[in-house]
C-alpha cells in the first residue's frame, strides 16, 4: 500500500510564512504568505495530508493570523485554510518540541524563525525522523551545518535549504551553461535591496529584541522592559514608530464600566513632575536621568520640579545616601522647586487616606494568617501560575467574624471583571494590563505602616503631580496604583516610562561597567554640563544635535521624541563630550575643581590658574583626572622616570654637550621667563653658533620630562619653572651633578595610561608591540593588576587600542547590527549569490580562502544605530586543473526607492565563454497614476488571481522550492529513493555545506581582519576553518 501524504509543520509566523509582521500585513510581495499559502495549495491537490500545523512561541496570535487568512486568501482552488497551532496558549518559546511529538517520522516541516532558532529547531525536528525544509543561511557556523548533516544522515530524513533561486529557470539554465565552460575565472555578484526595505527589517528587529508591543496581554509582558534589563537582553527599538508624537492621553481607566474619567470641561494642571528616590544608597546614573527628565519636562512647560525622598523603609533608609542625593542633585545641576518632602514625615496622612478607603469600601481588611498566603503561593506554584492574592476577605458580610488573635492587613479593591486597566503611556504608548493580573495588594500592613504602592500615590495627590516619570520598571506599579487613584476619585497624573539604561554590553547598567554613581562620575573628573548633555541623549533626542545647552534642552524637550528602546551607555561618547565642554571650560573654574578633587596638586596651584598651563592641560584630556595627568611633567619628583627611547636620546652623539650648553645659557638669562622669551633666547644661540635646534631639544626635552613626547619644549621650560628645569638638567648629566643628587633613572613612563602602577605597565609593553604573539597572557596579567574585571577594563581601554587586538574582540560592546549577529541583513542576502556560484561550481572548483569587508552608515538613519549595510566577501576558488579563479560576492542595502523590488545580477567569466545574469528587470513594464513607472517579475510569487479569483502561482519558483521539496519527501516515504540521492538536485545539507564555510569565513574575516582559509579533508569534503 502506498504511503499517505506527509502532514507538515511550519515553523514561524512571521512574514514569509504568514504575510504577518509585528506592525501589520506586510507590503512586500509577501504579503499574502509564501509558506502556508502554498502548503493549502499542495494539500489540495494532495500531496500533504490533512495535518498543518503552525508554531510560534505565543498561542495569542492564532485568531489574529486566521482573520488575516479569511480575509485575504480568498481563492477557491487552494481548498481548507485550517490548521493546528502550538502553543495552545500563552508563550512557550519551547512550543516547537510540543508539535515535533504530535507529529510522525516522515512528515515535512519548515523553518522560517529567526536565524539563532534555526539549529535547535532543526535539530529536534530531524532527531524526530521529520524531513526539514529551512530559510537561508540555516545556521551560522560550519559545525552546526555539519552536525544536522550527520543526524539528518543517522535518521534517513530530509535536508534542504530553501534557496528559491535554484529554481528560477533562468538561473537553472545559466548553472547548467557554465558547467560545460571549462575551468572557472572570475565571478561578480551584486545584489542591493531598495533602503525602503529596511521597513521589514525594522520589524524582525523589534520581534528579535523582544520589545514590548504597545498592546500588553499579561503583567509578565508588561514588565518585559525590566525583566529584559535584568536577564542582559539588549532592547532597542529601531522604528521611526517609537519617535512620533503620540496621540493625546486619555484619562486611564479600568474597562467594562470600572473607568475613572475627568469631569468634562475640566481645565488643564499647571505642571508639576517630582523625583522621588529612596534613600538606599548613592545616585545611580538611572536615577540622574529620571532626575533630569523631570527637571527639563517641568521647565519646558513652565511648570514645577518637585523633591520627595520617599523614606518610610526604616530598615534600609540610610541619612548618608540622602546626602548624597541631594548632593548629587546640586552637582548635577537639576534645582527643585520648594521644599524637600519626606515621605515618613506624611505617614498619618497615609493612615487617614487608608481609613476613608476602607470607609467607601475600596479598600478591605483582610486577616489571612502567613501559613494561608504560603498555601496559595505554593498551590500556584503546582498550576504553573504567577502567584495572585485569591481574597478569601474580600467578600466578607458583617457577619463573619474575625480571628480575635490576629491583626489584619489592609487590601484595596481591584477590579474584578475580565477587562483591563489601561493608559496612554507618554513614551511606551497604550499600555493595557488585564485585571485579572492585579490582585488586591496590601496598602496597610498589620503594624499600621503605609506600603509604598499607598503612599507614594498619596503624596503624588497631595503634592499636585501632574506628571509621574520614571523608568519602566515601575509599570507593574501603575497598573497598581491607578486603582487607588480611582477608588479615592482623584485625577489621574500621566504617567510616562523611560527604558533602563544598558551597559556597553547591553546588559543593565551596573557597577561591572564602571561608574554608576553620580559622585563616581564627578570623582573621576567629568563636569555636570557633561553628564547633563549625555543623560539628556539617552532615549531622547533632537534632530541630529548631539551637544546643546541646558538651556536649549529645555526648550526642545518632549516626550514624544523619546524612544521605547533601551539605550546604551557609551563611555567613549561621554569622554568625547566631556574633553568638549573641558575645553571650553573657564580655566579658573577647572583650577578649583582640579584642587578639590586631587588634593595632592596643592603645591602646583598658582600654575593651575595659569591660562597658559590650563591651554597645554586641556589638548588631549577627556577628564579632569587626565586633565591633572597632563601636568606630569611639571608635577614630577626627581628622581623622574626615563622612558627607553628618551634613555636613547640623552645618550646619543652631542645630547651631554647640549644639556651642559643649556644648564649654561639658562642659569645666565635674565630676561622674560616666558614660553615667548625662551624661545627667543634658545633660537638665538642656536642661530649664533651655528647649531640645529633640534640638537638642543631632543636632549633637553628627554632630560626634563623623561619622554619623547611632550607639549611644546619652550611651554615646558617655561612651567617647570627655572630653578627646576636647571635641576633636571644637571640630573640627567652625571657629570653636572651636585654631590649627593640622585641618579637619573630609566623606566617606563606612568603616564600611558592614567591609574596605571607598576605590573600593569609590564602588561602595557605586550600592546605597544607591532605584533602581539601573547597578548592574552598580557591581558590577564594587566587584568590582575588593575583589579578588576575583563569587561570594565575594556570598558576604559582606548576602541584604537582595542580593535588591534583580538583577544579584545569577544568582549567589546556590541554596538552596532553586525553580519552574521541575530538579526542581520546583508548576511541573509549574500546568501543568494554565494549558493548559486557554490551550486554552479558543483565537480568544478571548490572555495580555499576568504576575505571581507563591510560598510556602513547608508542604513544607519533608517535603523537609528550602526549597521554593516553593505558587505563584499572576496573568495578564491580552486580549479580541479589546480588554477585559481576569484570571486566577488556583494550585498547591499543601499538603492534608492527604484522601479524593481530588488537589484540582482552576475557576471560569470568561465574558461571559454562569460554569462552574465540581470534578474532585476525580466518580467513587464506599467506605469500607473500613483506609483509611476515600475517594473513587474511575476516568476518568484504570483498572488494576484486569475479572471476566476484563482490562485495561479503553482509555476512561481518560490512555490516550485516548496513543491520539489515535498515530492522528494514522498519519494524517500515511498520507498522510492534516499535522501543522497538528491544532493545534486536539490540544495540539501551536503550540498550547500561550502556556503556556511564561505558566510562564516567571512564573518570570521571582518572579525580578525584576515583572510580565512577552507581546509578539506582527505575526502574533499570541508573540514575547518583555519
Amino acid at each position: 500500500m502506498a504511503a499517505k501524504a506527509p502532514n507538515a509543520i511550519l515553523f514561524g509566523t512571521g512574514e514569509y510564512t504568514t504575510g504577518l509582521t509585528p506592525s501589520g500585513q506586510a507590503k512586500s510581495d509577501k504579503s499574502l504568505g509564501v509558506v502556508a499559502l502554498t502548503f493549502f495549495d499542495l494539500r489540495a491537490k494532495g500531496k500533504i495530508g490533512d495535518r498543518i500545523a503552525m508554531v510560534g512561541t505565543n498561542g495569542d496570535k492564532e485568531p489574529k493570523i486566521k482573520e488575516h487568512f479569511s480575509r485575504n486568501l480568498t481563492f477557491p482552488n487552494i481548498g481548507s485554510k485550517e490548521f493546528e497551532f502550538f502553543p495552545k496558549e500563552g508563550k512557550n518559546p519551547k512550543a516547537y518540541l510540543d508539535a515535533i511529538k504530535a507529529f510522525k517520522p516522515g512528515d515535512v516541516c519548515t523553518v522560517f524563525t529567526p536565524d539563532d532558532t534555526h539549529f535547535e529547531i532543526c535539530k529536534a525536528a530531524l532527531q524526530g525522523g521529520v524531513h526539514v525544509l529551512v530559510t537561508k543561511p540555516m545556521v551560522k557556523t560550519l559545525a552546526q551545518h555539519k552536525e544536522l548533516v550527520r543526524i539528518a544522515k543517522e535518521k534517513g530524513a530530509l535536508l534542504q535549504i530553501e534557496v528559491h533561486k535554484r529554481f528560477d529557470p533562468i538561473y537553472n539554465d545559466a548553472r547548467q551553461r557554465i558547467q560545460n565552460l571549462g575551468d572557472f575565472g572570475y565571478f561578480t555578484a551584486f545584489m542591493s535591496q531598495p533602503k525602503m526595505q529596511l521597513e521589514t527589517f525594522k520589524d524582525w528587529a523589534v520581534d528579535l529584541a523582544s520589545l514590548p508591543p504597545p498592546h500588553f496581554t499579561s503583567t509578565a509582558e508588561a514588565m518585559n522592559l525590566a525583566y529584559l534589563s535584568e536577564i542582559g537582553v539588549p532592547v532597542a527599538c529601531s522604528s521611526t514608530a517609537c519617535r512620533t508624537p503620540l496621540p493625546p492621553a486619555p484619562a486611564a481607566q479600568h474597562r467594562n464600566g470600572h473607568g475613572y474619567a475627568a469631569p468634562s470641561g475640566a481645565k488643564a494642571r499647571p505642571v508639576v513632575t517630582r523625583f522621588a528616590p529612596s534613600p538606599t544608597g548613592y545616585l545611580h546614573i538611572g536615577g540622574a536621568r529620571t532626575a533630569l527628565f523631570n527637571y527639563l519636562f517641568a521647565k519646558h512647560h513652565g511648570g514645577k520640579f518637585l523633591m520627595r525622598i520617599e523614606d518610610t523603609d526604616a530598615e534600609r533608609h540610610n541619612e548618608a545616601a540622602v546626602d548624597a542625593i541631594l548632593q548629587g542633585m546640586a552637582w548635577l545641576g537639576t534645582p527643585h522647586d520648594g521644599e524637600i518632602v519626606r515621605q515618613r514625615e506624611n505617614i498619618g496622612r497615609h493612615k487617614e487616606v487608608a481609613a476613608q478607603l476602607l470607609a467607601n469600601g475600596g479598600a478591605y481588611k483582610c486577616y489571612c494568617s502567613k501559613e494561608e498566603l504560603e498555601a496559595m503561593r505554593a498551590q500556584a506554584e503546582q498550576q504553573h501560575v504567577p502567584f495572585r492574592y485569591s481574597g478569601p476577605w474580600r467578600n466578607a458580610g458583617p457577619d463573619v467574624v474575625p480571628p480575635p488573635d490576629r491583626q489584619p492587613v489592609v487590601r484595596i479593591r481591584t477590579p474584578d471583571d475580565d477587562g483591563v486597566t489601561s493608559w496612554q503611556d507618554g513614551v511606551m504608548g497604550l499600555i493595557e494590563i488585564p485585571n485579572k493580573d492585579v490582585d488586591d495588594f496590601i496598602i496597610l500592613r498589620a503594624d499600621g505602616t503605609p506600603t509604598y504602592l499607598l503612599a507614594v500615590v498619596v503624596d503624588d495627590h497631595d503634592m499636585g503631580v501632574t506628571q509621574v516619570i520614571r523608568g519602566s520598571d515601575h509599570i507593574g506599579n501603575t497598573a497598581r496604583q491607578i486603582s487607588v487613584f480611582k477608588n479615592m476619585g482623584w485625577d489621574l497624573p500621566d504617567f510616562a516610562h523611560l527604558p533602563l539604561i544598558h551597559g556597553p554590553d547591553g546588559k543593565k547598567l551596573s557597577k561591572r561597567h564602571g561608574a554608576t554613581g553620580l559622585e563616581e562620575f564627578e570623582a573621576k573628573g567629568y563636569l555636570p554640563e557633561s553628564i547633563r548633555n549625555y543623560l539628556a541623549r539617552l532615549s531622547w533626542s533632537h534632530g541630529d544635535d548631539e551637544i546643546f545647552s541646558t538651556e536649549q534642552a529645555i526648550k526642545w524637550f518632549s516626550l514624544s521624541s523619546c524612544s521605547r528602546g533601551a539605550p546604551c551607555f557609551d563611555f567613549d561618547k561621554l569622554n568625547g563630550l566631556n574633553q568638549h565642554y573641558i575645553k571650553e571650560a573657564d580655566h579658573i573654574r577647572l583650577a578649583e575643581i582640579v584642587l578639590k578633587l586631587f588634593p595632592e596638586v596643592a603645591p602646583y596651584e598658582e600654575k593651575l590658574r595659569d591660562p597658559r598651563v590650563a591651554n597645554m592641560l586641556k589638548v588631549r584630556a577627556k577628564t579632569l583626572l587626565e586633565y591633572k595627568e597632563a601636568g606630569w611633567f611639571f608635577m614630577s619628583k626627581r628622581p623622574i622616570e626615563v622612558s627607553p627611547a628618551a634613555a636613547a636620546d640623552l645618550k646619543g652623539a652631542g645630547a651631554q654637550e647640549a644639556l651642559t650648553t643649556l644648564v649654561q645659557l639658562l642659569e645666565k638669562y635674565s630676561g622674560d621667563w616666558s614660553p615667548e622669551g625662551l624661545e627667543t633666547c634658545i633660537k638665538d644661540y642656536a642661530a649664533t653658533q651655528k647649531v640645529k635646534l633640534g640638537a638642543l631639544a631632543k636632549p633637553a626635552r628627554a632630560a626634563l620630562t623623561g619622554s619623547t613626547a611632550s607639549p611644546g619644549l619652550f611651554e615646558v621650560i617655561w612651567a617647570i619653572g627655572r630653578d627646576e628645569v636647571i635641576a633636571r638638567l644637571r640630573w640627567a648629566h652625571p657629570k653636572s651633578q651636585s654631590p649627593g643628587e640622585p641618579q637619573m633613572r630609566q623606566g617606563r613612563h606612568r603616564r600611558q595610561l592614567p591609574g596605571c602602577r607598576g605590573r600593569e605597565l609590564k602588561a602595557l609593553r605586550w600592546f605597544e608591540r607591532p605584533r602581539v604573539d601573547n597578548h592574552k597572557a598580557a591581558f590577564a596579567l594587566w587584568s590582575r593588576a588593575m583589579r578588576t574585571s575583563r569587561q570594565e577594563l575594556c570598558c576604559r581601554i582606548s576602541p584604537q587600542l582595542c580593535v588591534r587586538h583580538a583577544v579584545f574582540l569577544e568582549l567589546l560592546p556590541a554596538k552596532s547590527l553586525r553580519a552574521g549577529i541575530s538579526s542581520d541583513i546583508s548576511y541573509y542576502l549574500n546568501s543568494h549569490h554565494i549558493d548559486f556560484h557554490v551550486w554552479a561550481m558543483q565537480g568544478i572548483a571548490k572555495p580555499v580562502s576568504v576575505y571581507a569587508l563591510a560598510s556602513t552608515g547608508v542604513a544607519q538613519k533608517i535603523l537609528s544605530r550602526p549597521c554593516e549595510d553593505t558587505i563584499t566577501v572576496t573568495v578564491t576558488w580552486k580549479n580541479n586543473s589546480g588554477s585559481q579563479g576569484h570571486a566577488l560576492y556583494t550585498s547591499s542595502w543601499t538603492a534608492s526607492k527604484s522601479d524593481v523590488h530588488s537589484q540582482q545580477r552576475f557576471f560569470c567569466q568561465m574558461q571559454t565563454a562569460e554569462v552574465t545574469v540581470d534578474q532585476a528587470h525580466r518580467g513587464y513594464y506599467v506605469a500607473e497614476d500613483d506609483v509611476g513607472f515600475n517594473s513587474c517579475n511575476p516568476l518568484f510569487i504570483r498572488n494576484k488571481p486569475d479572471s476566476k479569483g484563482r490562485y495561479v502561482g503553482q509555476s512561481c519558483y518560490g512555490y516550485v522550492s516548496f513543491e520539489r521539496f515535498v515530492d522528494a519527501a514522498n519519494e524517500i516515504n515511498q520507498g522510492k529513493a534516499k535522501p543522497e540521492d538528491f544532493d545534486t538536485e536539490l540544495p540539501t545539507g551536503i550540498a550547500t555545506v561550502q556556503v556556511t564555510a564561505i558566510l562564516e569565513a567571512g564573518r570570521k574575516s571582518l572579525d580578525e581582519g584576515r583572510a580565512v582559509s577552507i581546509i578539506y579533508d582527505d575526502k574533499g569534503e570541508v573540514d575547518r576553518l583555519e
